[in-house]
């Protein structure tokens, strides 16, 4: 496992919601984990904004990379819905952006956020969360695959622990971004994917059986558990 010294997160309010990012350091500092976090996000962002050559978040992440060449990790977090209501142009914003990242620094790791099913969705569509959830993950790991890079499953870890405790608040009052609750799943489950076991230590609200809900969420997505 490497020690990773400044990780870039890429993404939308799926990423910045309640500070996520702030909770990613805090979880990794818990368990003697220095890590710089830099982040480019924007609400509504997608991939192809990022790589699409007017548009001026293109510009600013490139401005960004530039000025930064000791990225060694990133976590790249595409728009909810982009993967699978536009899989060819996911597939497409994802190849141009690692090449891009590659270009720069050859040995950075990368990893693709897959986000997660939400309720507000599943009524808009009117399908059920396991076959958002399913769309999600296999749109990820496919292009994932394509590109030799990984996969944080944050939207499989959501799916387990609503199956272990349905009266958990994963989602904002807006029905798709998430709580405090649900970015706190976000970085801890990114967290775990990434440095594995040396994640012990992961109270962080006041509520430890919640805590404890969604540290045992991620240890079975670790296990490969079915639900």
């Amino acid at each position: 496992m490497k020690n990773y010294r400044h990780c870039l997160l890429i993404g939308n309010s799926f990423t910045y919601y309640h500070e996520m990012p702030q909770i990613l350091k805090q979880i990794l500092l818990l368990n003697n984990i220095e890590l710089e976090i830099s982040s480019y996000t924007r609400g509504g962002m997608t991939l192809f904004d990022v790589v699409n050559p007017s548009s001026e978040d293109k510009k600013n992440l490139d401005s960004m990379l530039n000025n930064f060449s000791d990225f060694d990790l990133c976590i790249i977090q595409e728009y909810s819905t982009r993967p699978y209501t536009d899989r060819s142009l996911f597939e497409k914003s994802v190849n141009i952006l690692v090449n891009k990242l590659k270009s720069i620094k050859k040995d950075i790791d990368i990893y693709l956020y897959e986000t997660f099913a939400f309720p507000l969705e599943l009524k808009n569509k009117g399908i059920s969360y396991d076959e958002m959830e399913n769309r999600l993950l296999t749109a990820y790991q496919e292009v994932a695959s394509y590109n030799k890079i990984h996969v944080i499953q944050v939207g499989t870890a959501f799916k387990l622990a609503l199956k272990s405790n349905p009266r958990l608040d994963l989602y904002d009052d807006d029905e798709k971004h998430p709580s405090l609750t649900g970015s706190r799943l976000i970085a801890l489950t990114i967290a775990m994917t990434i440095y594995q076991d040396k994640i012990k230590n992961y109270r962080l609200s006041k509520d430890s059986n919640e805590d404890e809900f969604l540290y045992q969420a991620i240890k079975k997505l670790q296990r490969n558990e079915s639900c």
